[in-house]
């Protein structure tokens, strides 16, 4: 559940926390905690912040312990360097805050054991930040000079996607509004109905569609449209058409996009299906910068994920597009803060796929391919993979061997071979 956030001025925010006496007590509050932190898309969130007085916080650093309770820094260095702050509760303004370097932090976990961590750089400003909250101090009460504070222009995005695929990345680039460094000023998408278009208007966020396929993404009037967004960044996570030139230019940052493969393996529109049609045991997800060309930008990073013995189209997508949005927020941070170097792909190592339509699940009764059963994953649940019976019947397979013959309803392959004897097809 996501937890509705207090602000500087709220009294609980100057109060001294209460340490947590019984751990189990409060699991169903560090849930909603962590669930409220990834959705604002901040560093950390203590539990003043969402109303109420305990001695916990969670912290949102890849490979960093995220649970804190009771926690209690032992030990200060002496070396002090500023880092650039900003908090929940004082939403759209940031200072660069002293702080020491590293720090000893003793906290107990979620199960009530005790832990010890000695953190430094981020994770050492992260604690401090977070403690002082448990004690009822908030970071301008560090600064003499309350005038370093500053307002936060949020960086400008383009979001631009259609199906199922990219809703939980489109959901959490809207979600980041909250820490006022980012804000989704469009979505572009093909249609009114898809995911995507759903999703924009379910969070108000303008929605703008591009021309119907045969009209040029060069379209003047569409190219103003967007111009007219003045976009910093423009993202992209299976939109189905290729930017041109004159779109990609007017982003100032740059352009990103999600690709469901590893790059340069499988560029082009069916990369998921291709993986499990040929028997992959691993694909994954690549962060890329755009150009004109199909999937050969510059990569900026990748995420290998296991393709399970079981998976169809439908499932692996969906592990692919809850990685997603984790990978493209740590390396969009990443890359605006000028921390990662893009990576030329090797265009000799290409492989390409293609727009996939119904009739690429056709399969002939008498001469079905080798790996008809992976082809049957892959194509589920489009197009579908189908032959045509002696009677002129189609007939679907599907996964977890089970067949549809038209008219009918699924039945397990073994079930339909007793009916008709001569049917030979096997996966």
């Amino acid at each position: 559940m996501i937890l509705e956030l207090v602000n500087k001025d709220s009294s609980i925010l100057r109060q001294s926390s209460k340490k947590v006496t019984d751990f189990k007590s409060v699991r169903s509050l560090l849930a909603n905690m962590e669930e409220t932190l990834l959705f604002t898309g901040g560093i950390g969130l203590a539990a003043p912040q969402v109303g109420h007085n305990l001695a916990i916080f969670v912290l949102n650093i890849p490979t960093k312990p995220k649970i804190f309770i009771n926690p209690k820094i032992t030990s200060y260095s002496k070396e002090i360097v500023d880092l650039e702050e900003g908090c929940l509760s004082i939403p759209g303004y940031r200072a660069y805050v002293p702080r020491s370097k590293e720090v000893t932090i003793e906290y107990f976990d979620k199960f009530g054991k005790k832990k010890v961590v000695k953190a430094t750089k981020l994770l050492a400003h992260a604690v401090q930040h977070e403690t002082d909250h448990l004690n009822g101090i908030l970071y301008p009460d560090l600064l003499s000079d309350k005038s370093k504070i500053y307002k936060v222009v949020p960086i400008r995005i383009v979001f631009f996607g259609t199906p199922q695929f990219g809703v939980p990345t489109l959901t959490k680039l809207i979600s980041l509004k909250h820490s006022f460094e980012y804000e989704v000023v469009g979505v572009v998408t093909q249609s009114p109905s898809s995911p995507i278009a759903q999703t924009a208007q379910k969070y108000d966020t303008p929605v703008i569609y591009c021309p119907p396929k045969g009209v040029s993404l060069k379209n003047p009037d569409f190219v103003k449209k967007i111009a007219d967004l003045k976009p910093d960044l423009m993202v992209v996570a299976s939109f189905g058409r290729i930017l041109p030139k004159e779109l990609l230019d007017l982003a100032r940052l740059g352009n990103l996009n999600v690709h469901g493969s590893l790059l340069p393996k499988y560029r082009g529109a069916s990369p998921i299906q291709t993986a499990i049609s040929v028997g992959e045991k691993v694909s994954g997800l690549t962060i890329m910068l755009m150009n004109e060309k199909m999937d050969e930008g510059d990569l900026l990073s990748n995420a290998e994920i296991k393709i399970d013995g079981q998976d169809t189209y439908e499932t692996y997508a969906n592990k692919l597009s809850a990685v997603a949005p984790i990978l493209l927020v740590n390396t969009m941070h990443a890359w605006v803060n000028k921390r990662v170097k893009p990576l030329p792909q090797d265009h000799k190592l290409a492989t390409y796929t293609k727009i996939l339509t119904k009739s690429d699940g056709f399969v002939e009764l008498n001469n079905p391919p080798k790996n008809l059963g992976n082809l049957i994953r892959a194509y589920h649940p489009w197009p579908g993979v189908w032959t045509k019976m002696a009677n002129g019947k189609t007939l679907k397979l599907l996964p977890d061997k089970k067949v549809q013959l038209e008219g009918k309803s699924p039945v397990s392959l073994d079930e339909f071979k007793r009916g008709y004897r001569d049917f030979r097809l096997d996966w």
